[in-house]
């Protein structure tokens, strides 16, 4: 299995994932404006992303990028939806669209800028939820920012968090003060 579940048989598990989540939405009768998570390894994004547009084609999902920018993030997970598709026997839905942020991610992968670590201080201090420097973090950053620019359309939002909470303890230095 490659890294981050990123073949089309690993990616079946947030296809999985997608499903659910289109139900429970459904369930809830709520107009969501976006599901926003990061999107690394392309995994996690391909497979919810191809879910949610089967099922919930007016549900924009945007993938924050954590290590490159969108022209190299875009054909690792539009290719990786399309085989993951391919092996399911299904068209890749006419709506299907990859949205990447790509403002977010530097310096470079493992590396937390300021927004990154303002987004986990302030989730943590209000919420109580733990994001991490690597993904969560920066995933949030963004949609911090996409909702302080007016990004989003009107409307709830859904943050998948990924987990990671444990990269905590790498950075010590980041989170003494």
């Amino acid at each position: 299995m490659p890294i981050g579940g990123s073949s089309p048989i690993g990616t079946l598990g947030y296809v999985r994932a997608g499903l659910e989540l289109a139900e429970q939405i459904k369930q809830t009768g709520i107009d969501f404006a976006a599901v926003v998570l990061a999107s690394g390894s392309a995994g996690t994004h391909s497979g919810l992303a191809l879910a949610l547009a089967h099922e919930l084609p007016q549900l924009p999902v945007i993938g924050v990028t954590v290590s490159r920018s969108e022209e190299a993030q875009l054909p690792k997970v539009q290719g990786l939806a399309e085989r993951t598709a391919e092996l399911l026997n299904i068209a890749l839905p006419e709506n299907f669209k990859v949205e990447l942020w790509d403002e977010y991610f530097a310096p470079r992968y493992g590396e937390p800028n300021a927004g990154t670590l303002s987004a986990i201080k302030l989730v943590a201090s209000h919420e109580g939820l733990l994001l991490d420097p690597v993904y969560t973090g920066k995933a949030m950053s963004g949609l911090l920012d996409g909702i302080g620019r007016q990004r989003f359309n009107d409307g709830p939002l859904i943050f998948l968090h990924t987990g990671g909470a444990p990269a905590l303890f790498a950075y010590p230095d980041a989170f003494s003060h």
